[in-house]
């Protein structure tokens, strides 16, 4: 069994050394990026998500789509669709000194 597990494997790998060794075989020419051209695609919706805080760097809850105005080049758009979302996903992480000087403040 090991014997045909490593037979595999290493054909497996010599298949896939002379894929890579084969020329890529493209068509057009590969030509240099111009920062100059733009990309340009028609859009109808766009999400928007925000946090609204007010002077005092507290969260501003209970707010309505009217009141917000969104513009795009300086001409109003229509807001379709406004939900509150409270149960998006939420990611943390928690970094803990464990290096020599402050080992021996924490007690496992």
């Amino acid at each position: 069994m090991k014997k045909a597990f490593l037979a595999w494997f290493v054909s497996l790998a010599l298949v896939g050394l002379l894929a890579a060794q084969q020329p890529a075989t493209n068509s057009e020419p590969a030509r240099a990026p111009n920062p100059e051209e733009n990309i340009k695609v028609r859009v109808d919706l766009v999400n928007v998500l925000l946090t609204v805080t007010n002077k005092r760097n507290h969260l501003e809850s209970g707010l309505a789509k009217e009141d917000f105005r969104v513009f795009e080049d300086n001409k109003p758009q229509s807001i379709r669709y406004f939900s509150r979302e409270t149960d998006l996903p939420l990611r943390i992480g928690v970094l803990v000194d464990t290096s020599a000087s402050i080992r021996d403040r924490l007690r496992f």
